[in-house]
């Protein structure tokens, strides 16, 4: 379905059929290798800074370590909010209101078992029978390391349960691995994963031999706030210089009826 302010030229028709569908879509290849090396170098940056902040939030599990929000702690993850590969899709998907709740990057090591984040789950949760026309929230995911296989640790989903009421009951397997209809997402470093914030997922155990790190980047509507401890730091709102990029911090006067640079019909 139509969001607000389409551009029309951000998704292609299969691509929105699918999304619609299945509640997901893999942009493959959008980003190219000499950019992922840098973010992977920005990530490790990010990673040392976070771990030395002694108010830092997130978490630091055997099994996880969760750099959060991860916009303040490299300016590369700042420029990464509206990038033109992903992006553009991004706005379609979700209309000209759009703005970012939150970011993340998830440290995945392998054989340290599992916790809550491999629990299936979705991540909005508006009440009532059916679900809201267009995304109130959308997560675009980006892997620094190849996920192959399910052994990966890899975000599985139900393709299709974005469209259940939210009173549905599907399956709570002890072991996620478990759960019937799932699909995992592979992708390799330079895809961009997009899925529907009502889609049932959740993060497999990492069982391989490889670490798995996987930028998380939560888009909402400019009328939903950041989440307390995610709000922009006096930094990063400094770091904003077009009207898209302060819509996405929230410090700009747009409001979910503007149109965004390039929306105009």
């Amino acid at each position: 379905m139509a969001a607000p302010g389409y551009l029309g030229t951000g998704i292609t028709p299969e691509q929105q059929e699918a999304f619609d569908r299945d509640g997901y879509i893999i942009l493959r290849g959008v980003l190219g290798q000499d950019e992922i090396q840098s973010l992977r170098e920005a990530a490790d940056r990010a990673e040392q800074r976070w771990l030395a902040n002694p108010k830092r939030i997130g978490c630091d599990l055997p099994y996880l370590r969760r750099v959060e929000p991860l916009i303040e702690y490299d300016d590369k993850f700042v420029e990464l909010l509206d990038h033109d590969a992903f992006f553009p899709v991004v706005r379609e998907l979700m209309g000209s209101g759009v703005a970012m709740l939150d970011t993340s990057y998830f440290v995945t090591p392998p054989r340290q078992g599992w916790g809550d984040t491999s629990k299936w789950h979705l991540d909005e949760a508006l009440t009532g029978p059916y679900p809201a026309p267009i995304p109130l929230m959308l997560k675009a995911s980006i892997p620094l390391d190849e996920i192959a296989d399910l052994d990966d640790g890899p975000t599985a989903v139900v393709p299709g349960t974005h469209r259940l009421s939210y009173n549905d009951i599907l399956p709570d397997p002890d072991d996620p691995r478990d759960m019937p209809g799932k699909v995992p997402l592979l992708a390799s470093p330079g895809d961009v994963i997009i899925f529907h914030g009502r889609i049932h997922h959740a993060a497999m155990p990492n069982v391989g031999t490889r670490t798995r790190r996987v930028l998380h980047y939560n888009y909402g509507h400019i009328w939903m706030k950041p989440w307390p401890g995610y709000e922009p730091s006096e930094r990063v709102r400094a770091l904003a210089k077009t009207d898209v990029r302060k819509q996405l911090l929230h410090i700009s006067d747009h409001h979910y009826q503007s149109r965004l640079p390039g929306t105009e019909r």
